[in-house]
């Protein structure tokens, strides 16, 4: 089956956000398998202190008991520093490298648990211990696949430690017990890997999922020329405006405007220069509203700017504002200075009007300062 973004043409999304989005996905995954990992780890070890207990002494019992708990608190703490790294957008990779070497650390102190709990004739014991460790590998695949290095770091140290005590000890078929873990760090690094492989492309779709809808969201909302809100959108704001306004009584303004002979530079200079011309209104209007305005564009260069909360007296002064900063800015074609001056009408919401009826308001009012001569502004009566 096809999946939507794999339909997508890769120019059309941004490959670089969805490695970022697949690399902070990949390194929550495992932060949080660490974390699970951390409070699971309790009852092995208790499994394990009970057994040194009744072998080789409670002070070896504890002592070892006393080291896993502070590794796995440690583990526990990285995780929460991360997940708060995650979440306020910080250094969160920095902690995927603490919890990486974290687990390798864990890794040698599970693995020296052969070492404690070593009684000599106590075999029966040992096989034990050793199983338990073997145990606690194969449950920690799913945890220490998300990341190469933690995985080779955990399991070279959870089976080489005990490997390196039953190749210098007189163990019961020692050889074997060799062998079998041996075989186990290969076998449990290479589901590891196929773990891993299958986390990396699951991620990576779900990311790349989730920027396509962005971009289909963002060619709804927005002009792809200039970077304004579309028409469409600009008109659902509207609506929600009126609503308020039914609701609340709250005020709120259109400033309408229209590049004045835009025509002629489009004549003149060609597509590509008015293109232009179009994307710099936008920067020079947009640097100068409030947050929580909207700048849409609504025609060819027809523009709205939305201001909620705002009476009609209060958007004049900005709207005059907006007329001296377009009448100033220019774009270069070539050695000719092309200026922008734009024509303006000023609407405020009234009661029971729809937005539709508010709009054409607006546009009267726009049309009323082309005919008076342009470059101007003038409220809708």
């Amino acid at each position: 089956m096809t999946r939507a973004a794999d339909s997508v043409p890769p120019q059309l999304l941004d490959e670089s956000r969805i490695r970022d989005l697949a690399r902070t996905e990949r390194l929550r995954a495992f932060n949080e398998r660490c974390m699970a990992g951390a409070v699971s780890a309790f009852a092995g070890i208790l499994l394990l202190v009970w057994v040194f207990w009744t072998t080789v002494g409670w002070e070896r019992a504890v002592g070892w008991g006393a080291v896993m708990l502070a590794v796995e608190g440690l583990i526990f703490w990285a995780g929460t520093r991360c997940k708060q790294a995650l979440a306020e957008g910080g250094a969160a990779d920095a902690w995927g490298r603490v919890q990486a070497g974290l687990a390798g650390m864990a890794g040698v102190c599970w693995g020296s648990a052969v070492w404690v709990g070593w009684a000599g004739s106590e075999t029966v014991h040992y096989f034990l211990v050793v199983t338990v460790v073997v145990g606690v590998a194969g449950i920690s695949m799913v945890t220490m696949a998300a990341y190469a290095s933690a995985s080779a770091l955990y399991y070279a140290a959870i089976n080489l430690v005990p490997l390196v005590h039953v190749l210098t000890h007189q163990v019961q078929i020692g050889h074997l017990i060799a062998i079998g873990l041996l075989t186990a760090m290969v076998v449990e690094l290479g589901y590891c890997r196929e773990i891993r492989l299958v986390l990396l492309r699951d991620v990576e779709q779900s990311a790349r999922n989730l920027v396509l809808v962005e971009k289909l969201t963002d060619l709804l909302t927005h002009d792809q020329l200039t970077g304004a809100c579309s028409r469409r959108h600009v008109f659902g704001f509207l609506d929600s405006l009126v609503a308020n306004r039914a609701r609340h009584g709250t005020p709120a303004t259109l400033i309408m405007f229209d590049l004045d002979r835009f025509k002629h530079i489009n004549d003149t200079y060609g597509h590509p220069t008015g293109d232009r011309a179009l994307k710099e209104v936008v920067r020079v209007v947009h640097a100068e509203l409030r947050t929580g305005d909207m700048l849409g564009r609504v025609g060819g260069e027809e523009f709205l700017v939305v201001l909620p909360l705002t009476d009609v007296a209060s958007a004049l002064p900005l709207a005059e504002r907006l007329r001296q900063v377009l009448a100033a800015a220019s774009i270069q074609d070539g050695s000719t200075t092309i200026c922008l001056p734009a024509s303006f009408g000023v609407a405020g919401l009234q009661a029971a009007e729809s937005a539709a009826e508010w709009f054409r308001r607006a546009d009267r009012a726009l049309y009323a300062a082309k005919a008076d001569g342009r470059n101007r502004v003038v409220a809708a009566d």
